[in-house]
């Protein structure tokens, strides 16, 4: 399979790129650009480490980060893809033990979520319109998402789930923001869930590194 490091983002959306990129705990700065490796289907690319495996669109950028800046590690880090053009296309993967929680949640794949989007919330970014929580499974884990949205100049809607996955004893989080059209930021694709789910379908959470 042919090693790739994605497509440029367009300037004229930046702004918006730059948005979803602060989704997650503010992060600082990018981390290692990632060229893909692994044997995926025609068309994609599959990211392996720290634990796990994602399969995705082989145009897109791939990076590895802290969820706070500087470097991904074994217990705690992100994934990010984006993909820009006429439309925007960013799914993250984040994984942390349950014993990172702060003291006031419950170590459960609900609080780990919750979690999520109050740092979300404290970073400054405006997330609304979450929505009722709704379950499905991945590597005989039980997986909890629900839809929510970015305002600012226009409203990115997006997906999110978690799930613990006890063969590493972590928390796995994956999401997926996407605009079908820069140019017109008010038409959400109905097939977000669905789109979000395929991504679900190529996690292996305990994957070999």
């Amino acid at each position: 399979m042919e090693n790739k490091t994605g497509i440029l983002g367009n300037p004229l959306s930046s702004l918006k790129v730059l948005l979803v990129s602060l989704i997650v705990v503010g992060f600082v700065t990018g981390g290692n650009l990632w060229l893909h490796r692994g044997d995926a289907p025609l068309g994609e690319a599959r990211y392996s480490g720290y634990g796990f495996s994602i399969d995705y669109s082989s145009m897109m950028q791939v990076q590895e980060m802290g969820l706070t800046g500087g470097v991904a590690t074994e217990s705690i880090g992100m994934v990010q893809g984006r993909m820009e053009g006429r439309s925007l296309e960013q799914f993250g993967v984040m994984w942390f033990k349950p014993d990172q929680l702060p003291s006031h949640y419950d170590s459960s794949p609900r609080d780990a979520l919750k979690n999520v989007f109050d740092t979300i919330a404290s970073s400054g970014t405006v997330i609304t319109n979450i929505g009722e929580e709704t379950s499905t499974t991945v590597n005989d884990h039980n997986v909890i998402y629900q839809n929510f949205d970015i305002e600012d100049e226009v409203t990115i809607p997006g997906v999110i789930g978690v799930w613990y996955c006890k063969e590493s004893d972590m928390f796995m989080v994956l999401y997926l923001v996407h605009l079908p059209d820069l140019e017109q930021p008010d038409l959400h694709s109905p097939e977000l869930v669905n789109m979000w789910l395929d991504y679900l379908d190529t996690v292996s959470c305990h994957a070999s590194s």
